[in-house]
């Protein structure tokens, strides 16, 4: 007789209250969690290398097709230079500001040489920081 009290008992673990407590101590500490690191404050160490409140200056250039460019940044615009015009004005503007960003651009039709001979330009002149534009979207 006692074999049958035995049958109906499951020894099986119920996961559902195990996921219930879970999830509720998860919730606590997210909570938590996100109030207390917006209370820490942290001592970094000071730079004299990088001014975030400096101007930054950037530059784009348009590459139009036969071999024109068209310059332009925040301040002025110049229109129809030629490889050798470009050449000098950029590196006039390196010059005064060595940490210039450049970024081409281009219409669809342009060939890829034509942004190839631009990068080796800007190469040669010594800047590091060059960017690609899909879409002009720049209005200065």
């Amino acid at each position: 007789m006692r074999k049958n009290i035995y049958k109906n008992i499951k020894s099986d673990i119920n996961i559902i209250p195990l996921i219930d407590i879970l999830l509720v101590l998860m919730l606590i500490f997210m909570v938590f969690s996100r109030d207390f690191l917006q209370n820490v404050t942290v001592n970094l160490p000071k730079s004299n290398f990088y001014n975030p409140k400096k101007e930054q200056v950037e530059i784009v250039i348009e590459i139009l097709n036969k071999k024109k460019y068209n310059l332009l940044t925040q301040k002025d615009k110049e229109y129809n230079l030629n490889l050798q015009q470009l050449n000098t004005v950029v590196r006039n503007k390196f010059l005064n500001n060595p940490q210039l960003k450049i970024f081409i651009g281009g219409e669809k039709d342009i060939a890829y040489e034509e942004v190839i001979n631009i990068i080796s330009l800007l190469k040669k002149i010594g800047i590091s920081s060059i960017g690609l534009v899909a879409k002009s979207d720049f209005s200065y």
